[in-house]
């Protein structure tokens, strides 16, 4: 009889077979249909070798004793996988790389909770592990993080922690970065709900954008001396109270800490900001500015209805639109601005509850909606 190459594993073609405990898919296999092996209980070791193109949605769903998954593909993420393949499997405990894996978005794993680590052929080019995470060759890059892990101490052998790689853990509660690591990337720490604790090193120099965004539970965040830059929508959505930003800051980005629980901010001398990098603060009641900010972005303090206090500093010369717009729902009742003022943008104030605004000096040119919403007998000029 003449051997037929079988191109394709249909629909449902094993689903439940309970005491199916070992598969080996042939080379000429290039799709895994829907739930093909779901709920086979027993199953334990699969592995998706590089001429798969497509694996259906639920795939493998509710194997329950599956404990790792090998794949011998190029990149996850040329297979169609779904986020739902590996669902209900309770007992995934591994991911293994082989030596032609290329991919750089693990994503496709977010929903294996249970999963405790990644494993990499040794003479694959681009990655490697290192105690269970997943990080570049030679090791000083972070990539990505079994989902499962609780409490995390970063080494400082690796110098940055990769775009997103620790970003939607299920269960992270605390964080120390070790010294020695200089760069948290983009979205590194985005999205971890249960986070409420985090200690970055002096050696850290740059904070990427969104690194620590929606991070909905953080109330307790230490940085130290020698971070230079904070990026955008860094710690937005972060419900912390209170933050020392270190004397060696140089640039607070756009959003930065947007939403945030703020209630105090004290911007360190020399230290640039981003538009809006204070937005909708609810609970923001004292801002101080040094003598180094000659600029006041667009909507820094914008929608923040508890500011009630503001200090400026001799050498602010504009103040630029909606600096400090609160919308009607504003507690700063009065604002003195320093005699180097020359300029004022658009509805800095926008209809909020101001009675009191006192320039120090010549009066700076504003536009026509400048003080829009405030009677002119509440603006003084001494």
């Amino acid at each position: 009889t003449e051997n037929v190459a079988i191109p394709a594993i249909g629909g449902q073609a094993f689903y439940g077979l309970k005491n199916l405990s070992r598969v080996i898919i042939p080379e000429s296999i290039t799709r895994i249909g829907y739930k093909a092996f779901a709920d086979c209980t027993s199953l334990k070791e699969i592995s998706i070798n590089e001429r798969i193109t497509e694996i259906g949605t639920g795939a493998f769903q509710g194997c329950s004793n599956l404990e790792k998954v090998s794949f011998y593909c190029s990149d996850v993420t040329n297979t169609k996988l779904t986020k739902e393949a590996f669902a209900d499997c309770e007992n995934l405990k591994t991911i293994f790389l082989g030596p032609s894996y290329s991919g750089n978005d693990f994503s496709l794993f977010d929903n294996i909770k249970t999963l405790q680590e990644y494993q990499v052929d040794e003479i694959n080019p681009l990655y490697s592990s290192f105690d269970g995470l997943l990080c570049n060759k030679p090791q000083n890059t972070l990539a990505a993080c079994p989902r499962g892990i609780r409490n995390m101490i970063i080494p400082g052998t690796f110098k940055s922690v990769g775009e997103y790689a620790f970003a939607w853990l299920y269960e992270l509660e605390s964080l120390i970065v070790n010294e020695g690591v200089e760069t948290i990337c983009a979205g590194a720490f985005s999205y971890n709900e249960k986070l409420a604790t985090v200690r970055l090193p002096s050696s850290v120099k740059e904070i990427g954008n969104s690194a620590f965004l929606g991070c909905s539970s953080l109330v307790d965040i230490e940085l130290n001396e020698g971070l230079l830059s904070i990026g955008e929508e860094t710690f937005s959505d972060c419900p912390f109270t209170e933050i020392n930003l270190p004397t060696t800051l140089t640039n607070i980005g756009y959003w930065a800490f947007g939403f945030s629980g703020l209630k105090t901010i004290e911007i360190p001398e020399g230290a640039d900001l981003g538009n809006m990098a204070f937005y909708g603060c609810q609970n923001l009641e004292n801002a101080i500015l040094p003598g180094s900010i000659t600029t006041i972005p667009m909507g820094l303090f914008e929608y923040c209805p508890s500011l009630t206090n503001v200090s400026l500093s001799e050498g602010l010369t504009h103040i630029s639109d909606f600096a400090f717009c609160s919308y009607g729902e504003g507690s700063l009742y009065k604002i003195t601005f320093p005699s180097t003022l020359e300029s004022v943008g658009e509805s800095i104030f926008g209809s909020g509850v101001v009675s009191n605004v006192v320039f120090l000096g010549r009066p700076p040119a504003v536009e026509e909606s400048t003080f829009g919403g405030i009677a002119e007998d509440c603006v003084g000029y001494y």
